[in-house]
Formats: structure tokens, sequence, C-alpha cells
């Protein structure tokens, strides 16, 4: 390639030479061949130009061996006969070797140029803000790609026209502010809401900058232009998500406080000798608002594990026709106590699904409490399980208040209200479908929403991805039942309130329940009664929950205790950790009474049978495998034992 270069200069400098001495045989004529080296200059600035530092040189070293062969005497030969060609050819030399590197200079320059201006094309053109560059009079002098972009025109249709021309008089005027601010030599930035190519309007950032020649006077400014309406709509949505979680506060506080009310003035009527018809609906009130309670607590933390993508399915095959009815049934309160007319109906055949019970359950349950709550008294509710090739669908249609189109696509997200908050009977914390969608979406399924507007109803429409009906569609309940009289349960919380109302409430059960209010009481009665079961406070001062399991397990026998931890917090690191300190079970307060007795149900026989059932967890990040966390305690217990041993 190089070498190509260099014989091309050299034939550059080949043809201006003929050139230069063709053309001085044509004006010979006029000036007497005084002059013969006067076109030759022409030659040697034409092959620098062109031809580089080589060409320019080949041309002085022709040109001066033409004007010796055919202007000098002796003619036609190459000899320098006088003193005065001699000075005459080195002069020639001289400015000829001058020209050549000036010009040659001139080249590099221009193509350095060229080549600053090819790469700055090539940047801009890839930048996703668009640059232009205006003289004093507002006139285009360029313009990049992303900046036409943003005009809608061609380059021919803007460089060379000033603004007005080309934006119009009416959109140059509201420019015109800025226009004559970095005239002055400001640097300006500022946003506008702008009609944008392939779209009705968008937002733009723009920033001019003024450009000042050698003398600091101030010749050219450059604009640069930058879509912001992507950040301006994320703004608007940070701003909607912030107002939303204030609503939600506010809510949850007006939420949490409407259970509490009932729950005192019933305590007030315990404390009387009432009669025994007002004291049962006191402690039915009690237990109501109580599971209230519960049931925002648990959304509150299924909101918690979404936002860490924490939550874990413990997927089976289940028929959905079973899973429905329990929902059913869940929601039959509310559906039954506004008067509603339910409508279901099911196939006849099974719809199988590989699904976490538990989480399905959930999800149809919320539905149809909406269904009951966003529906006038004495609505309908239909619900409709159907059969596709490939999917199981379940439609929950209400005659209820309706979904305006435009909050259809917010429905399911967190802290989403249709109503103002504190619109009379429409309350809700606004997280309840947004659990439900996520939940939806872990099972590979999709939710759907349609309605006609405004106090047409709703209709929301889950569907999940069907599968192949198992050998065995029955469900064997693994239950193993304590063997060997009544169980002896062990209450250890610091709080006298906590361990007398469930020590109260297991007896009537027909265990045999101690209390202990500190972890050092716990471990005296553990060595007195030999307890079956434990149910442990963690948080406790001194010896807590985690040094009484401890030394337990480390105890004769100990591995064979059922430890049930009771504690507030119920995270998966939560549970790993109380399941390598030994215990068997993680429950969260409030414990749920039914799930306490059938864990204490389910633990295994003092002859060695073994628990292969699994306990029904309402709450599956909640509560830990019983058998792993027997086996667990086992392994702490024989490792302790063998390095006393030691």
């Amino acid at each position: 390639m190089r070498r190509a270069r260099v014989w091309s200069a050299f034939g550059l400098a080949v043809a201006a030479t003929a050139a230069a001495a063709g053309l001085n045989l044509l004006i010979e004529p006029l000036t007497g061949a005084r002059y013969p080296f006067l076109p030759f200059f022409a030659a040697v600035l034409v092959a620098a130009l062109y031809g580089g530092l080589a060409g320019g040189m080949a041309a002085v070293v022709l040109s001066s061996l033409a004007v010796d062969f055919f202007w000098m005497v002796p003619f036609w030969r190459l000899t320098v006969s006088t003193v005065a060609d001699q000075v005459s050819l080195a002069i020639f030399v001289l400015i000829g070797t001058a020209i050549v590197i000036l010009a040659a200079r001139l080249r590099l320059a221009v193509e350095e140029t060229s080549q600053t201006r090819h790469h700055l094309q090539t940047i801009t053109d890839v930048m996703a803000s668009g640059v232009a560059r205006f003289g004093r009079d507002s006139r285009f002098l360029w313009a990049s790609k992303r900046y036409l972009e943003f005009l809608g025109r061609s380059a021919d249709e803007v460089v060379g026209r000033t603004m007005p021309e080309v934006l119009g008089p009416e959109s140059f005027e509201a420019l015109r502010p800025y226009v004559t601010r970095v005239l002055a030599g400001e640097a300006v930035t500022f946003e506008q809401a702008v009609a944008l190519p392939n779209r009705d309007w968008g937002w733009i950032l723009t920033a001019y900058t003024p450009q000042t020649d050698r003398n600091g006077e101030i010749d050219s400014w450059v604009a640069v232009i930058t879509d912001i309406t992507h950040r301006k709509l994320l703004e608007q949505m940070l701003r909607q998500a912030d107002q939303r979680k204030d609503e939600f506060l506010a809510t949850l506080a007006h939420e949490l406080r409407n259970p509490l009310a009932p729950i005192r003035y019933c305590a007030h009527l315990l404390q009387r000798d009432l009669g025994a018809s007002v004291l049962q609906r006191a402690r039915e009130t009690i237990e109501r608002q109580v599971a209230h309670m519960a049931r925002l607590l648990d959304d509150l933390l299924d909101v918690s594990r979404i936002t860490r993508n924490a939550i874990e399915l413990k997927l089976e095959l289940i028929d959905l026709r079973p899973a429905l009815e329990h929902a059913v049934e869940i929601a039959r309160p509310a559906i039954d106590g506004a008067h509603h007319r339910l409508t279901i109906s099911v196939p006849a055949e099974s719809l199988w699904v590989r699904a976490d019970r538990t989480r399905i359950t959930q999800i149809l349950g919320n539905l149809l409490q909406n269904a009951a709550q966003y529906t006038e008294p004495g609505g309908h509710i239909d619900v409709h399980l159907d059969a596709e090739p490939d999917h199981a669908v379940v439609r929950v249609r209400d005659s209820g208040v309706g979904i305006p189109a435009e909050q259809r696509e917010q429905i399911f997200e967190l802290f989403s209200q249709i109503h103002p908050r504190g619109s009379g009977r429409y309350g809700g914390l606004g997280i309840g479908l947004a659990v439900v969608k996520r939940l939806v979406e872990l099972h590979n399924g999709r939710i759907a929403v349609e309605s006609a507007g405004l106090g047409k109803g709703s209709e929301f429409s889950v569907r999940l991805p069907r599968t192949i009906a198992p050998l065995s569609a029955e469900r064997t309940a693994n239950v193993t039942r304590l063997h060997g009289g009544t169980p002896r349960v062990l209450i250890v919380d610091d709080n006298a309130d906590v361990v007398d109302s469930l020590a109260a409430l297991l007896r009537r059960s027909g265990y045999l329940a101690h209390t202990a209010t500190d972890g050092a009481s716990a471990l005296t009665l553990v060595e007195t009664i030999h307890p079956d079961v434990i149910v442990l406070d963690l948080g406790m001062p001194q010896v807590n929950g985690y040094d009484v399991a401890h030394t337990v397990r480390r105890r004769p026998g100990g591995g064979d205790i059922l430890l049930i931890a009771a504690t507030g917090w119920g995270s998966k690191e939560d549970r790993l950790q109380t399941r390598e300190a030994g215990f068997d079970a993680h429950l969260t307060k409030p414990l749920n009474p039914d799930e306490l007795i059938r864990l204490i149900e389910s633990r295994a026989s003092r002859s060695g049978d073994q628990c292969d059932g699994q306990v029904d967890d309402e709450d599956h990040e909640m509560h830990g495998a019983l058998e792993l966390g027997r086996t667990a305690g086992r392994q702490a217990h024989r490792a302790d034992e063998q390095r006393q041993h030691e």
C-alpha cells in the first residue's frame, strides 16, 4: 500500500513536470525564455499538495533536470556551463524545497482536520443527544444526524438556514430568550415540552454553549438536545409511587387501629360478671379481630418477600376443584355477610396443575374476597373453572363497582387503590392484588382483568399451565399421633399474658400445660416435669431461647423433645438459624392455636415411630420442616454428648 502511494506520487510529479514544460514552451515566445523556472514552481506546488513530500521533491528534481536540458546552454545536454545557471538552479531547488515542505505541512493539516471532522461526525451520529452549531445570526452551520432526526428534516433542509426558517417563527420566539443569553456569553440549560417525531409530545433537555474566536469574541454557539421523555415519565411514576406509599402508611395505621377498638371494648366486658351470651359474643369478636389483624400482617410479610424476591413455593400436583372449594369457604363469611348471590361452575373432570396448594387458595380467596368487598350488598358473584387445551382458567366475575379503563394497568401495582382512601366501605391496603399477581407469575401463569367501566362490574381471570394427572389422585394424610398418655407441654415466654392465655387454651384442648417466664425457670422445669413439647420464645433476657434449646438438646433424652420456636421473626434466615439451633418447628407470633395443636399432634412417638407427615402450612416461610428439625436436634445432641465423653 505504501509502495503504491510512492509510485502514485512519482507519477503525479512526472505529469506535473511535463505539464509545466509544455506550458513553458507555449509562453516562450512571450517571455523570450527569460523565466524558464516560473511554470515549474506551479508543478512543484501541485505535486507537493497532492503527492505529499515524496511527490514534491520528485517534482523539484525533475523540474531542475528539465530546465537544464531544455533551456540552459548547451541545450539538450544535462550540463550547467555557467555560474549564473548554477546559482539559478540552486535558488530554484531551495525555493522548491521550501514550497514542498510548506505544502506538505498544509496537506497534513488539512488531512488531520478532515479526519477530526469525520471522527466528530461519527461520535455525534451515535450519540443519544443531537448536536448543532449556529452562527451569530442563528443560522445552522452544521447539525448531527440525531439533531436532524429530532427536527424530522434532512441536512439540505437545515444547514445554511436560520432557526426561524427551520423551526418556524412561533417556536423560535419561545427560544429567543435563551438564544439572547447564549449570545451574551452565558451557558444556558433548560427543559421543554415539544412535539417529537413518531410521537405527539415529549420532553427534551437543551443546552446552549457559546463559542469564541481568537479575539475572545463570540462568533458561534453549540446546541445539544437530549430526549428526556423516559426520565420524565419515571419521575412522574416515582412521585405517584411515593404518594401511594404515604397513603398506604396512613391507611395501614387506620386498618390496624380498627380491630384494636373492639378488642379493647371486649377486654373490658370480660372483666365484668356478665351473662354467658355476652361473654361468648365478646370472645367471638376478639377472635375475628385478631384473625383480621393476622391477615393484615400476613399480607405485609408477603409484600416484603415480593420486594426481596424471597417467596418460595412448595410445588405439588393438585386438583384445582378442591382448591377452589377451599377458597370459597374462606370467602364465604364476607359473601354471605353482604347477601351476595354466588354461582360456581366447575367441570366434572379434575383439572390438575403443578402448584403450591396454600398459595393457590390464597390467590383465589383474595379474588373472591375482593369481589365481595367491592360489590354493593345483594350483588352477583360468578366463579367459573374452565379447561383449555394447555391451561386451567379461573374466572371471578362480579356486578360491583368496576374499574376505570385508565386504572387497569395500575390495579396490580403495590399500594394501588381504585377509590380514594377513606371513601366508605371500599377500604383495604392496596397490596392484595400485587401479591396475587406475583404469586400467579411464580406459577408460570397470567392474571388479567376486564371491566366495562365504573359501576359495570369486573372480571379477573387466572390462567395456570395444566399438567398430566398423577397416577394416584388421593392425598394421604401422614400424621402420627402421640402415644402413651397425655402430652406434657411447657410454654416459655417472658410475657406473662402470653404464657397464661396459651396454657389455658392447651389445657382446654386436653394437654398438660406448664409455664415459665424466663430461661432459667424453664430449664428447672425440664428436669422435673420431663415435657414432651416445649413452646419457646427466643428473645428472652439473660438466658434466651437459643440457650435453652442448646441445653435441652444436651441433656439425656433431649433429642426426643419437640422444640417449637415462637417468635415475631419469620424470614428464611431466621428459620435456618432456629433449625441449626435444634428447633423442630418455627412459628411466628401471634401463634395460630390450630396450627400449634397440629404440630403437637404430629410429633414422633417415643418408641421411635417416624413422622412422615407434613403440616398444612398456612405460610410456608413461617414453618420449618418438622422431621428435618428433629434430625438436626438429634445430631446436635449426639455431637454434644460425644464432646462431653471426650
